[in-house]
């Protein structure tokens, strides 16, 4: 896959995000190598770090649109996510 339709792609990642989604993904952006930078999800609810409470639906826009990749846990039970490339780069293109 070329370079233009990758960001062809991540461009389209990030308008369908909502701005929720958009607030979870630049937090963990900007909290990156932290507890604060890290997703933990279990039973149908996610947070990061340890306040933020984020919703399933928020967890898994945030893995359809490819962003988030699980470093720690197995899927279905406690499940640790953090931001990748694509993240970081849906939050490049989001306008501050």
């Amino acid at each position: 896959m070329s370079d233009r339709a990758v960001l062809a792609l991540i461009e389209e990642f990030g308008r369908n995000l909502s701005q929720r989604q958009l607030e979870v993904l630049q937090a963990m952006a900007a909290h990156e190598g932290t507890a604060e930078g890290e997703l933990v999800y279990e039973h149908g609810v996610g947070y990061r770090g340890d306040l933020d409470r984020v919703s399933g639906r928020t967890v898994f826009a945030l893995l359809r649109a490819c962003a988030i990749k699980l470093v720690r846990g197995e899927p279905g039970e406690f499940e640790v996510y953090v931001i990748n490339e694509t993240g970081r780069a849906i939050c490049a293109e989001v306008p501050k």
